[in-house]
């Protein structure tokens, strides 16, 4: 399973994000909106996730996640634990809506899916040619 926590907007000293359940068949589903601080920012990667009595936790670190209501945190908890305990892996992607990326949007340079034409015909001369002499 691959969720997202998307960073959607920046205050004063928090990130105001969006966590999202990325289904690649039904598509993206919002699962809570959940604030970050902005003084320690995760860097922006992909975390095996992993979800204990005592909450979310990333590399064995609880996540330092402010959320809404108190029962949107319990909910997202448990539909995670249970995820876990179908033997499914959880990866958490940290990301922007727009990656700032070299390249982004993606741009394929693969000329063969451009339809360019990626050779030239070469003529060769037979008897027109100093370099026996």
């Amino acid at each position: 399973m691959l969720l997202k926590l998307i960073r959607n907007t920046c205050a004063q000293s928090t990130f105001h994000c969006l966590l999202v359940e990325n289904d690649p068949i039904k598509g993206e589903k919002p699962l809570a909106k959940i604030t970050e601080f902005a003084d320690t920012p995760m860097l922006e990667l992909f975390y095996p996730l992993s979800v204990t009595l005592s909450g979310i936790n990333l590399r064995g670190q609880p996540v330092p996640w402010r959320w809404k209501k108190n029962e949107t945190k319990l909910a997202v908890e448990n539909y995670l634990r249970q995820i876990l305990n179908s033997g499914e892996e959880i990866l958490l992607e940290i990301t922007h809506p727009e990656p700032d990326l070299p390249g982004y949007p993606y741009v394929n340079h693969n000329a063969y899916a451009r339809g360019e034409i990626i050779c030239l015909m070469l003529k060769a001369n037979d008897g027109d040619s100093d370099a026996d002499d």
